[in-house]
């Protein structure tokens, strides 16, 4: 293998492999989880639906236990010992996958859901960690620095998803239905994702399972879990606190303006899949210089492109929402996708980021910064979604995205300084 200093075509490559797969596929994504479910769905069946999404997402996140992060950062870095880490950590994703589902049930119960509504939140947990599962198999490909098979990777997803959620929807037009057939396709796909990486890229072998290499992985994945943890969270809990005191229509309303927002974010995920390995191995090698110039070509190209998407975007919310549903009860997520059309630009500066961050082993920092941001989601919620419901929801994420910002760059700053330093 080049060192990674010597193969900057590499990056393009991988973003054009990625980019092209998911544009062939996202718009028919995008278009179920909007359209498509908004005219089968009322905007309480909706919020119902989304609410359960982003709360399984946090659970998710904890059987996560960091291990997608620390794959990419570790076989990036240890090529020749995949097939271990492949193998110790498969075992430990399967064996929390349970308990994290029940776990993630009962406190859905405990907070008064019940009912078909408990029934969707558990099939939104199956949904949810089955697509953590996926995500687990393709840091093999990043970490390889083999995206085509990525790429490959959410095209066979996004099939399986949407085909089996619409046939679900037009049979049953429940949200249960619906996550019960996008559920039967993300298994699928995950099944099909372990046996190409067992085939072709890292053996699966029960021989390979040591307890100490398993203590070691948790104990150093853990504070990446926590970062996961918290992005999610910072992401998720304004909705859920919103559902809860505004009720499943607000929550809906504010869903399908977001849901438009995430859409965007295929452009830094990309751009994320294809530098966080490459900036592992040059941390790994000590070349302060091409790691910063990977990230400021990454973080100019990714802000130029997203300040051009919110301008005209937040002037043309309302006409978007109109487009894609004529139901009147959607009227709200126009005025708050205008407002949310700004996040689109920070949420994408901070992805890049945190793996940078990640590549540099700061997680430490990460995980204290975003359990604080998600902290104060909850409280900012909780003070003024009562007088102001989803336009707060919209204002808090925004405000508490510019404070990540700032924080992250003063930290990254700081860590490349003292990188130069030592390397002087």
């Amino acid at each position: 293998m080049k060192p990674a200093s010597l193969d900057r075509a590499g990056i393009l490559r991988n973003i054009s492999w990625l980019a092209t797969g998911s544009l062939l596929v996202k718009p028919a994504w995008f278009l179920f989880l909007t359209a498509v479910c908004m005219r089968f769905l009322s905007a309480d069946g909706y919020g119902v639906m989304n609410t359960a999404l982003w709360f399984m997402a946090i659970a998710a996140m904890v059987s996560d236990f960091g291990t997608s992060h620390y794959a990419v950062r570790e076989v990036a870095r240890h090529r020749d010992e995949a097939a271990d880490y492949f193998s110790n950590l498969l075992l430990v994703r399967a064996l929390v996958f349970a308990p994290v589902l029940i776990g993630a049930v009962i406190t859905a119960w405990a907070i008064g859901y019940s009912g078909a509504e408990l029934l969707t939140m558990m099939l939104a947990g199956l949904y949810s960690l089955s697509n953590r599962m996926a995500e687990f198999c393709r840091s093999f490909f990043r970490a390889f620095e083999i995206l085509r098979l990525e790429s490959f990777s959410v095209i066979a997803e996004k099939i399986l998803v949407v085909v089996g959620g619409t046939v679900a929807l037009v049979t049953v037009a429940t949200p249960a239905s619906a996550l019960a057939g996008m559920t039967v396709g993300m298994a699928v796909l995950v099944l099909l994702n372990v046996w190409w990486i067992h085939a072709r890229l890292a053996e699966f072998s029960l021989r390979r399972i040591k307890r100490a290499f398993v203590r070691r992985a948790i104990r150093d994945s853990v504070p990446l879990g926590f970062v996961n943890l918290f992005s999610v969270a910072f992401v998720s809990v304004g909705v859920v606190v919103l559902e809860i005191i505004s009720g499943e229509s607000a929550a809906g309303q504010y869903g399908a303006a977001y849901r438009i927002v995430e859409a965007l974010q295929l452009l830094p995920y990309v751009v994320v899949a294809a530098i966080l390995p490459r900036m592992s191995a040059l941390f790994h090698e000590g070349d302060h210089r091409q790691f910063a110039s990977v990230l400021g070509r990454s973080v100019a190209g990714v802000a130029g492109v997203g300040l051009l998407i919110a301008l005209p975007l937040s002037i043309a919310g309302p006409w978007v929402i109109q487009l894609l549903t004529s139901d009147t009860s959607f009227g709200p997520s126009g005025p708050l996708l205008s407002v949310l059309s700004w996040a689109f630009p920070l949420t994408a500066l901070n992805m890049l980021l945190t793996a940078a961050l990640i590549a540099a082993d700061e997680q430490y920092y990460l995980s204290v910064l975003l359990g604080i941001g998600t902290a104060a989601s909850i409280a900012l919620n909780v003070l003024f979604v009562p007088d102001y419901a989803a336009t707060a929801t919209a204002a808090v994420f925004i405000g508490l995205q510019v404070l990540v910002a700032v924080a992250s760059l003063q930290r990254y700053t700081q860590v490349t300084r003292a990188w130069r330093t030592r390397t002087a």
